[in-house]
């Protein structure tokens, strides 16, 4: 056990490496629509959707090991409902979000999925549209240091700009990772004006494949 979260520890702090000082950056415009979304109902409208929810609750029998051995890397982006898009059920599949997507970050939980509760394959999706093209890792700095006053330049926040190599990158980081088992990983893109996925493949991947007789 010990070595074992050794190397999660080296994997993790990869990303956690303080790079060179740099001087701030331009403010850096919001993505956030100026419509005000918010309100002040939010928490009695879920308590009260939490007592609809409940009084017709039938699955106390769920085990806690996912019933289709699947774990889902999917964004954090409210547009984006994996269990719906995949047709899963409660109880179906472990579903992992963070801004992104990004297996990095999620391999905390994968391990988990996996050396404890038996999942045998990973399904990465992102999606169109998705906010984390919009930004830089400088510039996301720069923000934070502006509106928090907090030096976060040890951090990475793992933003991209080509959508479909984001899905090919965190495919193949799990593949070579020495913590994930060799298991099935495919990768999708999610289209938020449709509600399709698309396979992501690597063309190397897919000419190493052999033909069907």
């Amino acid at each position: 056990m010990p070595h074992f979260l050794s190397l999660v520890d080296r994997v993790l702090s990869s990303l956690f490496k303080r790079p060179e000082p740099h001087p701030p950056l331009p403010s850096m415009p919001s993505i956030i629509p100026s419509t005000n979304f918010f309100s002040s109902s939010v928490k009695s409208d879920f308590e009260a959707a939490n007592k609809k929810y409940a009084a017709t609750f039938n699955e106390a029998h769920l085990p806690s090991p996912p019933r289709r051995k699947v774990v889902i890397v999917a964004c954090m982006d409210s547009r984006l409902d994996p269990a719906k898009v995949l047709g899963l059920d409660l109880g179906d599949a472990h579903v992992i979000r963070n801004a992104g997507g990004r297996a990095v970050e999620a391999l905390r939980s994968i391990l988990i999925s996996q050396q404890m509760l038996g999942t045998r394959e990973i399904i990465v999706m992102h999606h169109t549209g998705c906010g984390m093209q919009s930004f830089s890792d400088h510039e996301f700095r720069s923000k934070i240091r502006k509106e928090l006053k907090e030096d976060v330049d040890h951090m990475s926040f793992l933003p991209f700009s080509d959508l479909r190599q984001s899905v090919l990158d965190d495919v193949a980081f799990l593949k070579k990772s020495p913590l994930i088992l060799d298991v099935p990983i495919m990768g999708y893109v999610y289209d938020v004006k449709t509600g399709m996925i698309e396979q992501v493949e690597d063309p190397v991947d897919s000419e190493s494949e052999p033909s069907s007789p």
